[in-house]
């Protein structure tokens, strides 16, 4: 009965570990929701080190394929649309902040700390799309 009873946890956390971690080496940070709590993307990370990430990426699973809605590798950023932007090359990695449901801040991130100021990545809803979110004037 151990026997099996071991078998049965190691399968389980197979499962759990399968779920959450890619064969590219991305983990699963949080999933998103639209304001109607429809899932509409997932938040996967590099980990480098403690709360640092050398990549983020927004990705979505639909039926055997997976879409990348946002990117943010080495210095620049990436929407469905295309190339959104660059963030420079004096860094250490990306720290997350603020992870809402449907949005997150990231930081540039130094040895010492913040090397730039928060950018928010939010889902656009009616655009269908994850991009930098901008003041509206």
């Amino acid at each position: 009965m151990v026997g099996i009873l071991q078998i049965l946890v190691v399968l389980f956390v197979f499962q759990i570990n399968s779920e959450i971690r890619t064969s590219t080496g991305f983990i699963l940070i949080r999933k998103f929701q639209d304001k109607q709590n429809s899932y509409v993307g997932s938040l996967l990370g590099k980990k480098i080190g403690d709360q640092l990430y050398s990549d983020l990426i927004v990705v979505v699973k639909r039926k055997m394929n997976t879409d990348t809605l946002y990117a943010i590798r080495k210095s620049s950023l990436y929407n469905s649309k295309g190339w959104g932007g660059g963030v420079g090359n004096s860094y250490d990695g990306y720290r997350i902040d603020n992870i809402k449901s449907d949005s997150f801040d990231y930081f540039l991130w130094k040895k010492d700390g913040p090397s730039s100021d928060s950018q928010t990545i939010v889902w656009n809803e009616s655009r269908k799309i994850f991009e930098v979110f901008k003041d509206e004037p």
